[in-house]
């Protein structure tokens, strides 16, 4: 509860055991991003909401088994996850940098970055809009983004 908060924003580890509390504290599915460190210990980093994880809890309450789209990515299971043990991958400095994000932004990342934004339709693309009709709206509309897309956050790249 509120007695926490302190523990929590320093980011400390030993926030339950601070507390003087004998919990037996429930599992927390933690869908996105979160604490880079065990802060509750029984807090589990799940993947992005998806339209299949209600369909797989489902499937894990009927039969103790983990469905399909969270095993690992095989040949008779093209729709699994992709593991860096499966694919022979020993350390995250071995793959090649390809995807600029893949995640959440949420309200903190312009704090950590102040100069991205979210863009702005009026702003950014509207008011560069040639409406004569010379040119195909779409690919101005592309190029007007294209010319703020060093500004922009991370979810609109």
């Amino acid at each position: 509860g509120i007695k926490w908060n302190e523990c929590l924003l320093d980011q400390r580890s030993d926030c339950i055991n601070a507390a003087g509390d004998e919990l037996e504290l429930s599992p927390i599915l933690q869908f996105g991003s979160n604490f880079r460190r065990s802060v509750f210990p029984t807090m589990i980093t799940m993947p992005m909401p998806q339209m299949n994880h209600l369909s797989c809890y489902h499937y894990w309450a009927l039969h103790h088994q983990i469905c399909h789209y969270y095993l690992p990515r095989t040949l008779g299971n093209p729709e699994g996850l992709v593991f860096a043990e499966t694919i022979g991958v020993k350390s995250w400095d071995e793959l090649i940098p390809q995807v600029v994000w893949r995640g959440t932004d949420f309200s903190y990342l312009h704090k950590m970055e102040p100069s991205l934004r979210p863009p702005n339709f009026d702003m950014d693309v509207a008011s560069q809009l040639d409406l004569s009709g010379k040119v195909d709206q779409r690919t101005a509309a592309t190029h007007a983004i294209r010319q703020v897309y060093e500004e922009l956050i991370p979810r609109w790249k």
